[in-house]
């Protein structure tokens, strides 16, 4: 029962000497657990999906605040960590909520991509088939649209247009997902089904 009910916190950034991006690409090849819903089931959350859709950086803003449990002064690490030093060194100059509202304006794949890490991480979730394939393709309509635009410019804006277009669904698709599996989770307890929050079993104090 203890197990059923344990206290996930949210990981901290690793150490900038462990490799960012690449350490994590690599832990999350160990992932075994499977998300409660993939990215192409987020219509089971439409409101919340909506609203990731229209205001994503809003919804990235108030789920990193969910996922370090309100305490953005003192757990908030600009992009969670990805890239390092640079990220420690950003968190210095702009900390807080400050800094995570300017992460979500400016660098708005990366905070979603952040969000996700930390939850997937607690969580040890692996991504599904469905949802690298669309990550993928966001990825290489971007890419394409930019070539593009180098030997016709209104194609390339046209094409720059329908890439940015996917990109702020998938994004909703992400912030959605990640928003369902904290709520299923009960986060931030580790108890699939479990009842609300309030209801779950607090844990124990040292005396």
């Amino acid at each position: 029962m203890a197990d059923r009910y344990a206290l996930i916190m949210p990981p901290p950034p690793p150490p900038p000497r462990q490799g960012g991006l690449c350490m994590r690409h690599n832990r999350a090849q160990e992932f075994r657990n499977e998300w409660a819903i993939g990215m192409c089931e987020t219509c089971k959350n439409c409101p919340y999906c909506c609203l990731a859709c229209f205001f994503p950086w809003c919804m990235a803003f108030t789920q990193r605040k969910r996922i370090l449990l309100g305490d953005l002064e003192h757990n908030y690490v600009c992009c969670g960590g990805m890239f390092g030093r640079c990220s420690e060194c950003a968190t210095k100059v702009c900390s807080g909520a400050c800094g995570l509202a300017l992460e979500s304006c400016c660098c708005l794949v990366c905070a979603v991509t952040a969000n996700r890490w930390m939850i997937q991480s607690a969580y040890q979730l692996q991504n599904t088939p469905c949802d690298d394939a669309l990550i993928i393709l966001t990825c290489v309509c971007s890419f394409v649209a930019l070539i593009v635009s180098f030997v016709d410019r209104g194609l390339g804006d046209l094409m720059n247009d329908s890439a940015q277009l996917l990109l702020h669904m998938v994004l909703a698709c992400m912030l959605t997902q990640q928003d369902f599996e904290m709520t299923f989770r009960n986060y931030p307890f580790n108890s699939p089904g479990a009842p609300a929050k309030g209801m779950a079993p607090e844990p124990q104090q040292m005396k």
